[in-house]
């Protein structure tokens, strides 16, 4: 909302009362608005740190800097999706209006997500309209402009239509099977490099400053669940952990999710899983996926950066053995002979993995 609101509680008397019977009784108390509000700037028209100083409905307020580059316009010069949002780089900065932005769905046998607008085809779950977007205006004929952020990516656009990624709960498999109950539907993100070190460093001003920032909709009276994982690249297989998760119905408002990354020092992608329910009325929607700029090492101070670029990572692999198993003879199979080997040491074997990226 970008005008000023007013809360009315209205208690309407019912038409017939007993006098047998306990007259009804309506009480309010401690009325609280949980962030909906900016903090006004302090120290003399200064904010605290970790918040964006800019002018909301005219009035001087500071914004958190989860706020900054989150495809919503916080301030009234929209200067918060101007702090370096357009070097953030490709997947990492989407509303979907112009494309997937590299997200994929990882094969499964029935359910998969997809990049839709409107109404989903099911009834009585999934939403009606995106979250960039927002509800059609039945009364005016001139269409809904494109969104003002990002504006670097809404160039070829005319008007506003209303992307969003789901999960249909109601289709059929190649055999005509159907999806049933905890049915999955995976979809990944591109892969980023790490985020510079000052994001794990806990005695840092920027500890934690890289975000997860997404709308969600969980609309549905069988709904199953939602979770983010987050996935790290290593030469030893993947490693997997759980950032997030979500279940139960939600009704039709689309709600937001700010997720703090952990400390990765390896390339890494992020999935988004969604479950099915007892039954079809549980479909799954994102829209608005942003991360934070610091993900990247923009917006950071160049002395607590470093030598850090995002582009020419430096990759930490922890490789030194137990100490238990330092200097004993170990026997490593490869594809033509059997050697022996002191253990601690590299392997006689050596594999090549070759990764293409789409």
């Amino acid at each position: 909302m970008q005008q000023e609101v007013r809360i009315i509680v209205e208690v309407t008397r019912p038409n017939y009362v007993s006098l047998a019977h306990s007259l009804p009784h309506f009480a309010v108390d401690n009325i609280r608005m949980i962030e909906c509000l900016p903090e006004p700037p302090v120290f003399n028209g200064v904010c605290k740190s970790k918040q964006l100083k800019c002018s909301i409905m005219n009035k001087e307020s500071c914004i958190k800097l989860q706020q900054v580059c989150d495809l919503v316009k916080d301030c009234d010069d929209a200067s918060d999706e101007n702090q370096n949002c357009d070097k953030m780089p490709f997947g990492s900065y989407c509303n979907f209006e112009a494309g997937a932005c590299g997200f994929i769905n990882v094969p499964q046998p029935i359910l998969k997500w997809s990049r839709h607008s409107g109404p989903t085809p099911t009834d009585k779950t999934g939403p009606n309209y995106d979250h960039t977007c927002g509800p059609p205006d039945p009364y005016s004929p001139v269409p809904i402009p494109p969104p003002l952020v990002p504006a670097h990516m809404n160039y070829s656009l005319a008007q506003c239509v209303g992307y969003y990624f789901f999960v249909n709960m109601n289709v059929t498999g190649p055999n005509k099977e159907k999806a049933d109950f905890a049915s999955t539907a995976v979809m990944r993100t591109v892969v980023f490099n790490p985020p510079p070190k000052v994001h794990g460093n806990i005695s840092s001003s920027y500890y934690n400053c890289c975000m997860i920032r997404f709308y969600y909709q969980q609309n549905g009276r069988n709904y199953g669940s939602l979770s983010v994982d987050v996935v790290e690249i290593t030469s030893r297989g993947n490693i997997t952990t759980s950032l997030w998760f979500s279940t139960k119905d939600k009704g039709e408002n689309w709600y937001r999710a700010a997720i703090f990354l952990p400390n990765v020092t390896r390339r890494y992608f992020l999935q988004f899983k969604t479950r099915m329910g007892m039954r079809i009325y549980s479909d799954s929607a994102i829209d608005d996926f942003s991360m934070a700029p610091e993900c990247f090492g923009l917006n950071i101070d160049p002395k607590e950066l470093g030598d850090y670029n995002y582009y020419d990572p430096t990759f930490e692999e922890k490789t030194e053995p137990h100490p238990d198993f330092y200097d004993i003879p170990c026997k490593f199979t490869c594809q033509l002979n059997t050697f022996t080997a002191v253990c601690g040491h590299n392997d006689p074997c050596i594999f090549v993995n070759i990764f293409i990226l789409f």
